[in-house]
């Protein structure tokens, strides 16, 4: 009681402090009682003591509250991590030298060179080079977008293509990655903090209890006042509420812990209850709808070119010739051809093959050196252009032959589960960085509500977004980017998918490890189930401390028989938790 049971007792004087009862009031109340009764029969050489009871006792609510709090571990360290996504050293250029130097010792004003692949460590703008910036873990559009002198980069984004000299803004904290950072702390310390229905059920059961026990000491007063004492201290051993305030963290920890084995990563239990009522549900479309990553959605031309241009895109680094190789890959269709000379510039490749040259990449790029096409190619671009999808196009001696439209496939599990979620009284929106028309586009074909359909926001649009639904009761955001952290810090509850960078990860009440949406309906039916639980072991726990106190005032239970029942609920709620498969080994239907 004195050590390891008095974190109770603190946590009952704090709450009454804070006029708030809490499970600890009255657990802290039949501890102390049990301990009073027990060392006043020491004293008197008569009577039960309870020292052996009330040890056990500690032991369980200790090791129900360690299994409640493990599940808290991921803290404010978010912040930290949202550095993690700069790189640790950058490449310092000083009259004419390039030295590797600490992202620490950079400075605004110095110059820093960013190499292809690489990412730009600090904010600034470029005086030198031309490359194809990768900005998808920022803002979420999933184009690259070209950068040269005059323009902007900043820290988080890469390189995709080319080499770039960037004079440097800001560094560390004052970085866009930083303040960022700050919003995620802020939105993570507004957060209040969800009322437990057993709390509010705490506060009335220690105030009946209370009542009961007075009452049962001034009714047996007059018949037996050792009967009185004797009565009152079974009441408050036997309606110690270890039962009531295991109901619910128990249950919640059991359910954590299973999600845990399905790659759901639930911080505490707040979330499950929270999702288990409808609300409004707001999908990032980059990484969480689509796959994240540039693919060929279609292709049209000649077959005997794509072998061509499957041997030209071998030696390119660029994600989108990534992509096309990919798909040639799949599509069985191998490099069979060499290629003499090839030259990779930031929007296409030059090529000679033999003795005919090919071109591949932007439309810009190739018309600029291709003055004839097809009805065929000039049509599959467009139907590109309709779709949302960059049309990449292929030249053949100054002939465009060829049309690969690029864009970002959507999941294959994403109508049916939206559709599922709407069926479950969610409205499902969708918020986005990228392009308004490719946004709205996806939407259409998921069958979005055009009013929850958000295209062009950076991350301070999301947050604000988020923050104006709030007052419309239950706000879930759905990403998987940096661009999306203080959305989720600020969201009723944030859902971080899977393959979603660590910052995303750490700003998020839960993390998804399988990818594709229907995780995210097994998480909310999981939910649900979870409270049903919970409501069955509050219900239990209240039928018995109900029966359990109307028996000791009518003086059928001493505190002997007390003592021995006072498990009895704990047990049965334990057996509740674990027996219900809140988070089954199948998916759940």
């Amino acid at each position: 009681m004195l050590w390891p049971g008095s974190v109770f007792i603190r946590g009952a004087i704090a709450s009454l402090r804070a006029r708030a009862i809490q499970l600890d009031v009255p657990i802290a109340l039949g501890l102390v009682a049990g301990l009073v009764w027990s060392v006043v029969s020491t004293v008197r050489g008569a009577g039960e003591v309870y020292f052996d009871s009330l040890s056990v006792l500690v032991f369980v609510l200790l090791v129900g509250r360690w299994v409640q709090q493990r599940q808290h571990r991921w803290a404010a360290d978010s912040v930290e991590l949202l550095f993690a996504l700069t790189p640790s050293a950058a490449h310092l250029w000083s009259e004419g030298v390039v030295v590797d130097t600490p992202i620490e010792a950079i400075r605004p004003g110095d110059i820093v060179v960013v190499r292809a692949g690489e990412q730009v460590p600090a904010d600034g703008h470029v005086i030198e080079g031309v490359s194809e910036i990768d900005q998808s873990l920022l803002t979420g559009e999933s184009r690259l977008v070209r950068a040269r002198a005059g323009d902007r980069v900043v820290a988080g984004s890469s390189s995709a293509s080319g080499e770039l000299m960037v004079r440097v803004e800001a560094t560390g904290e004052s970085t866009r990655v930083g303040r960022l950072m700050r919003l995620v702390e802020e939105e993570s310390r507004r957060r209040a903090p969800i009322v437990k229905l057993a709390d509010r059920i705490a506060g009335w059961f220690v105030v009946a209890m209370i009542a009961l026990a007075l009452g049962t000491v001034v009714g047996w007063w007059r018949i037996d006042p050792a009967r009185a004492i004797e009565h009152a201290a079974a009441l408050l051993i036997v309606t110690c509420p270890c039962a009531l305030g295991l109901a619910t963290p128990l249950a919640m920890s059991v359910a954590v812990g299973r999600a845990a084995r399905r790659r759901m990563l639930i911080k505490g239990g707040e979330p499950l209850q929270l999702l288990a009522s409808p609300g409004v549900i707001l999908l990032d479309k980059t990484g969480t709808i689509t796959r994240g990553r540039a693919s060929v959605l279609d292709r049209a031309g000649p077959a005997e070119a794509w072998p061509v241009v499957r041997a030209i895109e071998e030696g390119s680094a660029h994600p989108v010739a990534r992509a096309i190789r990919d798909h040639l890959g799949a599509s069985g269709i191998e490099a069979r051809e060499r290629v003499d000379d090839v030259r990779f510039e930031s929007s296409g490749a030059v090529a000679r093959v033999g003795e005919t040259e090919w071109v591949i990449g932007s439309a810009a790029f190739v018309r600029a050196r291709s003055r004839v096409s097809t009805p065929e190619t000039d049509g599959a671009e467009r139907r590109a252009v309709a779709s949302g999808s960059t049309p990449v196009l292929v030249a053949r001696d100054g002939e465009i032959i060829g049309v690969l439209a690029i864009g970002d496939e959507v999941r294959p599990d994403a109508l049916d589960a939206i559709d599922r979620m709407r069926r479950s009284g969610w409205r499902v929106g969708v918020l986005s960085g990228d392009h308004p028309d490719v946004v709205r586009r996806v939407a259409e074909g998921l069958g979005v509500d055009p009013s929850l359909t958000f295209g062009g926001c950076d991350p301070e649009a999301k947050l604000e977004i988020v923050r104006r639904r709030l007052g419309e009761g239950t706000v879930v955001m759905v990403g998987d980017g940096v661009n999306d952290a203080a959305a989720l810090a600020a969201a009723t509850v944030g859902i971080a998918v899977h393959g979603g960078a660590e910052a995303s990860l750490a700003a998020a009440d839960v993390y998804l490890g399988s990818p594709g949406l229907t995780p995210i309906l097994d998480l909310m039916l999981a939910s649900r189930r979870t409270m049903r639980v919970i409501r069955r072991n509050l219900a239990f726990s209240l039928f018995y401390n109900v029966l359990a106190a109307a028996l000791a005032i009518l003086g059928v239970l001493n505190p002997l028989i007390a003592a021995i029942l006072m498990p009895v609920s704990s047990l049965t709620v334990l057996a509740s938790s674990f027996r219900v498969r809140t988070f089954g080994a199948r998916p759940c239907p």
